[in-house]
């Protein structure tokens, strides 16, 4: 039987279904989706102000004389940063440590690390003029020096082991790092289309996993609006 007034299970079904519905919109995996966006707004600004220069709508590309130039302030941020790393590994080497061949490799690390740290602050600011999220750009650094510092840490101690001078191989391990550090930034750190594709790549991994983890809570909201609608129901009977 039809009345005007419809009994308070319709009042509780408005409010349980619109609270399980932010229930499962919120947490943490839209702060993830949030923070992966705002990696994207540094470098969509960048390129605005760009195009706004260009005036073609387009980022222009660097010319030769650019990329040249580009080129030499790698080169002279990067020996300062190599003359760090050299001056701290003989230092921690030879004053600190006694020259014991099997302590070598913490002295290299720690004047590998003081390096890096330089190197990425001025290569960003002066020579790429990068716009990107800052940990982003550092979490690449990370990937690539997670590869390298290994490979070049424990490859020199087995070269010095076997009676190389502990010098050169300092000096050969920075010139490997300079060449495939240069084309990792340029390319990949400070290079706008990449990091904006990571951004994009992380928000769908953070979205997909936001989707999974809020899944089995959707259902339980569900199964309440069910039995809500159930127990307004029989109290309207």
């Amino acid at each position: 039987m039809k009345t005007e007034y419809d009994p308070p299970a319709s009042d509780s079904e408005n409010t349980a279904r619109p609270a399980c519905e932010g229930q499962a919109t919120d947490g943490r995996g839209s702060a993830f989706i949030e923070k992966a966006d705002s990696m994207q707004a540094p470098l969509r600004e960048e390129r605005k102000s760009v195009d706004a220069e260009d005036g073609s709508g387009a980022a222009a590309p660097l010319t030769k004389k650019q990329q040249f130039l580009q080129f030499l302030k790698f080169l002279g941020f990067s020996c300062s940063a190599g003359a760090i790393q050299f001056g701290s590994c003989a230092l921690i080497y030879y004053v600190f440590m006694g020259e014991r061949q099997d302590l070598y490799w913490i002295a290299y690390l720690i004047g590998l690390v003081l390096s890096v740290v330089w190197n990425f602050t001025f290569n960003r600011k002066f020579t790429f003029k990068a716009a990107n999220n800052i940990p982003l750009a550092m979490g690449l650094v990370i990937v690539y020096y997670g590869a390298f510092t290994p490979l070049s840490t424990f490859g020199a101690d087995a070269i010095v082991a076997a009676g190389v001078n502990e010098l050169l191989v300092t000096a050969g391990m920075m010139v490997l790092n300079f060449i495939t550090d240069f084309f990792w930034d340029k390319f990949v750190v400070f290079n706008a289309k990449a990091t904006d594709a990571i951004a994009r790549g992380l928000r769908n991994v953070f979205s997909r996993r936001n989707r999974a983890q809020d899944a089995p809570q959707e259902c339980v909201c569900e199964e309440s609006a069910a039995r809500t609608d159930n127990d307004g129901s029989d109290e309207g009977r």
